[in-house]
């Protein structure tokens, strides 16, 4: 499968909206495997199209902690993946999607 790499989609983003949105420093897909890293965030949620249910969700343990990164391994079937930050703040961004298959 092919490498795919995005950084600092959100940057454009932070700036039209002239609020601190989660921010994407790194979303990839390398072999069968996506990377992301990210500023703290309540939550992560990978979203995959595929059969239902197919992502994943990485949560804070409390209200006090955060996740800055997931690594989400792919069944080889997704259509396209992509990834939905949520900070504390309920502020989301969303990644690019990234097609996995034509």
């Amino acid at each position: 499968m092919e490498n795919i790499n995005y950084r600092c989609v959100n940057e454009a983003d932070k700036l039209k909206t002239n609020m601190c949105l989660p921010q994407i420093y790194i979303w990839e897909v390398k072999g069968m495997t996506a990377y992301l890293k990210c500023s703290p965030v309540s939550r992560i949620n990978i979203i995959t199209g595929g059969f239902a249910n197919a992502g994943a969700e990485f949560k804070a343990d409390t209200d006090e902690d955060f996740v800055t990164a997931a690594k989400w391994k792919l069944r080889g079937d997704e259509s396209f993946i992509k990834a939905e930050l949520i900070d504390n703040q309920g502020h989301i961004a969303e990644s690019p999607v990234i097609y996995l298959k034509n």
